[in-house]
């Protein structure tokens, strides 16, 4: 069963001037077995020099790829939200 805390560990190789993971799974709790009772549903949004020059796509295949295990088993959604320091200076 993973926890946000486990995600926030996973995403430290982006080195994140900004990290922030919601868990959004009580919310769809009625749609969605879940005999662990641990998190299927989360909303990330993280801040990185490593998304600069990188599409969208790239910047979702990176945390994809960092959370592959977990998506294959108990984590159900993701809400990514990838910035730039750029980008999110002007959001």
């Amino acid at each position: 069963m993973l926890t946000t805390n486990e995600i926030k560990q996973r995403l430290e190789y982006l080195n994140p001037t900004y990290l922030t993971i919601s868990d959004d799974s009580k919310s769809h709790a009625e749609h969605i077995e879940n005999p662990t009772g641990g998190l299927t549903h989360a909303t990330i949004t993280i801040v990185s020099k490593q998304f600069e020059d990188l599409s969208l796509v790239k910047r979702h295949k990176l945390i994809y790829s960092v959370l592959k295990d977990a998506l294959a088993t108990s984590l159900h959604a993701l809400v990514l939200k990838t910035y730039t320091e750029e980008e999110f200076k002007s959001k």
